[in-house]
């Protein structure tokens, strides 16, 4: 008699859940992404003690028959792909069939689905991974699955539940991460039979965002997009001010699917460098677009994680595109500030004026100057000025072989005019009648060479 043996299928189907039903934020994960896939736009999510004794999860979407509906129980069932070739380009959000088996094999599970072209709808009793009863019923197009004991027969794993708001805190964080990555799509929370939350559909993906992350956020967002070759990336990110103590505020979507994908994280944290303390975190909605035959999304049950094949690529496109961003934010505004032609400036215009008060032709700060010590100007050479667009020979310096002197001027050329460089050479202004200001007295009581000099 042979050792090993086949599982029976109800206890394969428990080992599974292990790993696709966590808690009840799983399940609740999986049925939604269900929901999408099959084209819904309004989804209904009911949920009672935190999931523990119902997650209900209503649709509009296309439903399924009779057959459909019985085989969708079945593990490795599914109609998302069909051939080897499809598990490299997988364009939806569920595709591996191992969830609505595996869930219903840890409770007491229902679907009710009917396909509008249908005159009834089929329903489908199972009890702890048993079809216990399969009849027609009267069901609006769509599909609802209800999920009542979650855990029931595997006594472990519901004694390691937190509380009731807790486990309601995972819910609605999965839901607003589900609801941030499809605005054309209604979602509705409740809890005990009051509504969480509710996020009507909307045009514009901005507000749904801001329907989610509140609504102090607004004027803090900005948006991002850049496509550098099959590579897109788009979304909005906060300014470093508005920054969180955790990294919850971070939604990142590779192809319409939430992952948490390290290479993408740390892209988007070397775009903010230098922006944020340690230990503080941005606010950011990534979303991602790349062929998709370059991700696998086959990495893990929970299809939280994806591999990318560019991943440097995937890195460098969401770095860049995030530090451009926050650069463009922190340059001065050098656009027009209002309409009409008053509004309008040049650039290079507003460059000049900037240069006159300092670097350009007028007279420069970095030129001749009184000395504080005895009224004698320091000259830096004979040299053409790096900042004038003339030649400022602002006194007279010997140059041999790269070498250059200092060389102090004369009294009587001390109060030449620092514009005229020229007229300081070959006409001496006379002396001022006013008597020069002593040289201020040095607090170690040495005397000073400079002011000695003179």
């Amino acid at each position: 008699m042979t050792k090993i043996k086949i599982l029976p299928e109800i206890l394969s189907n428990k080992i599974a859940a292990g790993e696709v039903v966590e808690r009840p934020a799983s399940v609740v994960k999986e049925l939604v992404e269900n929901s999408l896939d099959a084209g819904s736009t309004r989804i209904m999510v009911d949920i009672a003690q935190g999931g523990r004794s119902l997650i209900r999860i209503s649709d509009n979407g296309s439903g399924m028959n009779r057959d459909d509906a019985l085989l969708a129980l079945e593990r490795y069932a599914t109609s998302k792909i069909y051939k080897d070739q499809d598990l490299f380009s997988i364009n939806t959000l569920g595709f591996r069939g191992e969830a609505l088996p595996s869930i219903a094999s840890v409770s007491r599970f229902s679907l009710v689905s009917r396909e509008a072209s249908a005159d009834a709808g089929t329903e489908i009793i199972v009890d702890g991974g048993k079809i216990k009863n399969v009849v027609e019923v009267g069901a609006p197009p769509g599909t609802m699955v209800a999920v009542k004991q979650l855990f029931f027969n595997t006594p472990a794993r519901r004694k390691f539940l937190k509380t009731i708001g807790t486990e309601m805190g995972h819910i609605a964080d999965k839901m607003a991460s589900i609801a941030i990555g499809h605005p054309a799509v209604h979602f509705r929370l409740t809890h005990n039979e009051k509504v969480v939350k509710d996020w009507l559909t909307t045009a514009e993906p901005l507000d749904r965002i801001v329907d989610v992350l509140g609504k102090d956020l607004k004027n803090d967002l900005l948006a991002i997009n850049s496509q550098n070759n099959d590579i897109a990336i788009s979304g909005w990110i906060a300014s470093p001010r508005a920054n969180r103590r955790t990294a919850r505020a971070i939604y990142m979507y590779v192809n319409g699917r939430f992952v948490r994908d390290r290479i993408v994280q740390h892209a988007l944290f070397e775009g903010y460098s230098q922006r944020l303390v340690k230990g503080h975190y941005p606010v950011a909605v990534l979303l991602i677009r790349v062929p998709f035959d370059e991700v696998d999304v086959n990495v893990h049950p929970t299809k939280n994680e994806v591999r990318f094949a560019r991943q440097k690529d995937v890195h460098e496109a969401v770095r860049q595109t995030v530090a451009q961003t926050l650069y463009e934010m922190d340059r001065p505004g050098w656009g027009p500030s209002g309409d009409g032609d008053e509004a309008r400036f040049d650039a290079t215009h507003q460059v000049a004026e900037a240069e006159k008060t300092g670097f350009g032709s007028q007279d420069s700060a970095f030129g001749t100057r009184h000395s504080a010590f005895g009224k004698k100007r320091l000259e830096f050479g004979g040299r053409k000025s790096e900042f004038g667009s003339g030649s400022a020979d602002v006194g007279k310096r010997k140059d041999h072989e790269g070498d250059s002197e200092w060389k102090l001027v004369p009294d009587d050329q001390a109060h030449a005019p620092i514009n005229d460089f020229s007229a300081a050479d070959s006409h001496p202004a006379p002396r001022t009648p006013h008597p020069a200001t002593p040289p201020p007295r040095l607090q170690s009581g040495r005397k000073s060479a400079l002011a000695t000099c003179g």
